[in-house]
């Protein structure tokens, strides 16, 4: 009987699918089978015993009537144990048929009230578990569990496996950040996840680092150091030295000369203070602001009003420049070709010689390179008046003709006085050049320094030997390497009487 049991519960689990759907899915028909099998529990298996019983016990019947025979008795005897296995065997028949009729009629009563069963809808039971134990994970590391499949009446039709849908689960991507602060969705599991955990990828912060540029603390007052004292303040502001900042900022607190050394750093008039700059908590460089406690320092104030007249005194070198000195140029040029003869008789003898000339209509160079240096020396002397001294004198404007050049002094005399003028003309627009710069470099911080500077320009007239004058050789070679027209004085170094030597004088 166990078999026929198993045998109508297959025809209940073979019914169509659509029938099924309409008793509220297989699982649903499954349990209404097992319990209408419990309502109606299989009558008891046969026992041989009670057959053996019964069929003996008609025998001995049938064996006591008169004229029974022994054959007669046996098969006579069968039908009583037959009867009762047809009896038995009905009573099962009826069994089945009405386990049937109750298992649809407790699937009815058990079928979900609601809907009609149409669609799918996934449920998520259980994970999915490996040989090891562990939950079962996606290759993007999504866990992976079992999901019921549903109609819409929460009648089950299927079960799958399938990644984890919900997203609210643990698997669901995290956003991780880099040390610049980008971000990066990150599924737990997946490689960039566990290099995450691991902290050997890029994205290992799980919030945004902070990489916004702060000043740290209060400035310190910026002063020129020793080299070895700037590293060791560069060090305690927090800046490391690998850092790409760390030699300029060094470089830059370094004094330039021994003189500097605790002086302040000034930039545009006003004392400088160091304030450390950090990003995400680590100083990456030093800032130089102005300092809004330091008065203004006393060189920015002496700057202040010293500009304007070196800026005033540059015109006039300017103009020295653009119109003077090419002027003295060419008289230099007319007495070094050794044309022209200055002197006292040249000078007596240039009006006669200019009224002959234009008697008879004769060009003489020598009257005309005379008048040449004339128109110089009357175009020179107004520039040797000090600016803002007024008016000059007959007596004065002689003198400054006489100081530059002069008809009644010898060619050599006038060609010596022109030198001196040009080169003390070019040194006061070299000098006046130079402390502009200096004033406006940002480099110096008092006029001490700035004056140390002026006074390392050569400011000499002439040109100097300054190695040994016994040493001929090395006078030749010092002498060979002077320009043409080039002076210097004589101490000693050459045999001649004259004071000044002209390079290519007379040649």
């Amino acid at each position: 009987m166990a078999e026929e049991d198993k045998g109508a519960l297959s025809n209940i689990e073979q019914l169509p699918a659509g029938a099924l759907r309409l008793l509220g899915g297989q699982q649903s028909v499954q349990q209404a089978s097992e319990l209408a099998q419990a309502l109606r529990p299989a009558p008891k298996p046969i026992d041989p015993a009670l057959l053996s019983f019964l069929y003996f016990s008609q025998m001995a019947a049938e064996a006591s009537k008169p004229g029974a025979t022994l054959l007669g008795s046996a098969s006579s005897a069968a039908s009583t144990p037959a009867a009762y296995l047809l009896k038995q065997a009905e009573e099962e028949r009826k069994r089945e048929e009405g386990l049937g009729a109750l298992t649809v009629q407790l699937a009815t009563l058990m079928k979900p009230p609601t809907g009609t069963g149409i669609g799918e809808e996934y449920k998520k039971t259980t994970p999915v578990t490996g040989d090891d134990g562990t939950i079962k994970r996606t290759a993007e590391g999504y866990p992976v569990y079992n999901y019921n499949v549903t109609d819409t009446a929460g009648n089950i039709l299927r079960t799958v496996e399938m990644p984890d849908l919900s997203s609210a689960s643990a698997s669901k991507p995290i956003t991780l950040y880099n040390q610049s602060g980008q971000g990066k969705l990150v599924t737990p599991g997946s490689e960039d996840y566990n290099a995450a955990l691991a902290g050997t990828g890029e994205y290992i912060y799980t919030t945004k680092p902070d990489t916004s540029f702060k000043t740290v603390g209060s400035g310190t007052l910026a002063k020129y150091m020793s080299k070895a004292d700037a590293t060791q303040f560069v060090l305690s502001q927090g800046m490391d030295e690998t850092n790409e900042n760390f030699q300029t900022m060094v470089e830059t607190l370094t004094a330039k000369s021994e003189s500097q050394i605790g002086q302040p750093i000034t930039d545009g008039g006003v004392f400088l203070e160091v304030v450390p700059l950090a990003k995400g908590g680590e100083v990456i460089n030093l800032q130089l602001t102005p300092s809004k406690s330091a008065a203004s320092p006393y060189f920015t104030t002496y700057v202040e009003k010293r500009l304007p007249i070196v800026a005033k005194s540059a015109d006039t070198y300017n103009t020295t420049a653009r119109e003077v000195l090419p002027r003295v140029d060419e008289a230099l040029n007319l007495l070094l070709s050794g044309e022209v003869e200055t002197g006292k008789l040249n000078q007596a003898l240039l009006p006669f010689k200019q009224v002959f000339n234009q008697s008879f209509g004769i060009t003489d160079p020598e009257v005309v390179g005379l008048e040449t240096l004339q128109a110089t020396s009357n175009f020179l002397a107004p520039k040797m008046r000090p600016v803002g001294s007024g008016s000059t004198s007959d007596m004065e404007f002689r003198a400054y003709q006489q100081a530059a050049l002069y008809l009644g002094n010898t060619p050599e005399a006038n060609y010596v006085s022109l030198y001196a003028f040009k080169k003390m003309a070019q040194n006061g627009v070299r000098l006046n050049q130079l402390e502009q710069e200096l004033l406006t470099s940002g480099e110096y911080s008092n006029m001490r320094d700035v004056n140390s500077q002026l006074n390392t320009f050569d400011k000499g007239i002439f040109e100097k030997y300054s190695g040994d004058p016994n040493d001929e050789k090395e006078v030749l070679k010092w002498y060979d390497s002077l320009p043409k027209g080039a002076v210097f004085i004589n101490n000693g170094i050459f045999d001649s009487k004259m004071p000044y030597i002209i390079k290519g004088w007379g040649e």
